[in-house]
């Protein structure tokens, strides 16, 4: 029975696969891009072979960009379990689809194995997004801080390490990574209300409606930060 269902699966797979195919076929020129890697009649017999071909493994890991992109995780699942050989953007799917089933340890595991096959910033920043997800802010902070000898403009990052220095109540630390995040990027009202909140912990209300008005002045139709300056208008 589970051989029946997984065949049924993989020949839905299929069929989403040569949509896929019918589209390339459409937009790109015949001669650059074939459609065969992504035929029901010959995928199986490639399976053994694609790995070493880089024009199909690019093939299968746009297939599976565009399931992840409609949501058909189960179909990710039954693509990458028949697969005879993985990739590391393979890997980097399935961690991404266990976090979105909520499997966050398993998710975290398989992200630390793609960074320990390619240490590239993506990689890095989602290990450092699944500890602080498990409540492991310490790890978290040196994950995010390891991210930030790739890059030093990256407003995620800093905003994500002033959340991490919330979290374990290190508020001054915390307020220098959202000012810094703000000085990145203003269009991102997340941080100004973050920023805020602390100088509301500290008594500051002056500074936390300067820091709010701040944010609208980027950010005009931010409900949130009208909100807060209301708020304290209030009390």
């Amino acid at each position: 029975m589970a051989k029946k269902n997984d065949k049924r699966g993989i020949k839905q797979l299929m069929t989403a696969a040569n949509d896929l195919s019918n589209f390339v076929m459409a937009t790109t020129t015949p001669s650059l891009i074939s459609n065969s890697i992504l035929n029901s009649s010959t995928v199986n017999s490639n399976f053994s072979k694609w790995p070493n071909d880089i024009s199909s493994i690019d093939k299968y890991n746009w297939l599976l960009h565009i399931m992840y992109g409609r949501g058909e995780y189960d179909r990710i699942q039954q693509f990458i379990r028949i697969q005879l050989h993985r990739n590391t953007y393979m890997t980097y799917i399935q961690a991404l689809v266990y976090r979105q089933e909520g499997r966050i340890i398993e998710a975290l595991e398989y992200f630390q194995k793609c960074v320990l096959e390619n240490p590239s910033l993506t990689n890095i920043k989602q290990v450092a997004k699944s500890l602080a997800l498990l409540g492991r802010y310490r790890l978290a902070i040196d994950a995010y801080k390891e991210a930030l000898t790739y890059t030093i403009n990256d407003w995620e990052i800093f905003h994500n390490l002033g959340l991490c220095y919330m979290h374990i109540n290190e508020l001054q630390q915390a307020k220098q990574y959202f000012l810094q995040a703000i000085q990145i990027t203003e269009i991102q009202e997340a941080s100004f209300l973050a920023l805020g909140k602390i100088y509301l912990l500290e008594g500051e209300r002056e500074e936390a409606e300067t820091i709010y008005e701040q944010g609208t002045r980027r950010n005009p139709e931010s409900v949130e930060l009208f909100t807060q300056i209301g708020l304290i208008a209030f009390e």
